[in-house]
């Protein structure tokens, strides 16, 4: 990411949570986020399920690559034609200002279907681990390039603790230090950051987490069989698309075209 951009929003983030802590003490926002009964649905077991597709969809009506915004955004429709192609996990954004995203999505995409919800935001406080929860998500996208230094696995155990799915981000191999892994719902990898990070697991980290059965996503870049092949011959069998899926002049064909591709390298 761009070092401006990421400053940017760093900027932004600790001005919503400046403002939440002067509005609400974290203690209360934690307890009152318990007390609300929602359905949980897990993505990592869908994710390990074979007979389920090993993609997840993204969320968002503007991009952090685009100068653009979605007219007429609808994540309820989304999720309703999604789901007739069996797809059941998504990362939905509720950051208003740089994903085009709310928190009453999350609810909204819950109503009377069996999907998983992952809150996608900058998460860089504790008190937006709590709001996760109160607004009904199923897991929570943690990215170690905005987690505070040292705190990614508190974040991690603290999601867990709330009854979310911890779904980390990594840009390192040192992001992985001191992570109880058993808590992790998978990890996400860009395609930028690969390189580093897969050579390194050659070390260990991609295998544990293999052995552990948790899933490792691409996060986008996978456009062809032949990039399929390349991703699964290095351990990578899971991915999230890329979040230019809906500026595609037929967004649900692009989707079902990577479920084609997917399909094919599962029978290879």
């Amino acid at each position: 990411m761009d070092p401006k951009l990421r400053k940017k929003i760093l900027k932004a983030k600790q001005k919503e949570v400046k403002d939440l802590r002067r509005n609400f003490e974290p203690g209360l926002i934690r307890n009152a986020a318990f007390s609300i009964g929602t359905q949980f649905t897990s993505a990592q077991i869908t994710l390990q399920d074979e007979e389920a597709p090993p993609l997840a969809i993204p969320l968002l009506s503007r991009f952090l690559t685009h100068e653009v915004e979605i007219e007429n955004y609808h994540p309820f429709r989304l999720v309703r034609d999604l789901s007739r192609l069996n797809l059941t996990i998504f990362f939905v954004a509720t950051d208003a200002r740089f994903l085009g995203g709310d928190p009453t999505h999350i609810n909204l995409i819950k109503t009377g279907r069996d999907v998983s919800a992952i809150v996608r935001d900058f998460i860089i406080a504790e008190e937006q681990i709590y709001q996760a929860k109160a607004w009904g998500a199923d897991g929570l996208l943690l990215d170690s390039h905005f987690v505070p230094e040292g705190k990614i696995p508190h974040f991690v155990d603290t999601t867990f603790q709330m009854g979310l799915e911890p779904f980390l981000q990594i840009h390192r191999p040192g992001d992985l230090s001191s992570v109880e892994l058993e808590l992790l719902g998978g990890i996400l990898i860009s395609p930028q950051d690969s390189g580093e990070l897969l050579q390194a697991g050659e070390n260990g980290w991609l295998e544990e987490l293999q052995v552990r059965n948790i899933p490792v996503l691409l996060a986008g870049g996978m456009a062809s069989l032949e990039e399929l092949r390349e991703w699964r011959a290095k351990g990578i069998r899971h991915f999230l698309l890329a979040d230019d899926w809906m500026l595609q002049e037929d967004p649900i064909r692009e989707v079902e075209r990577v479920l084609e591709i997917l399909e094919m390298g599962l029978k290879e």
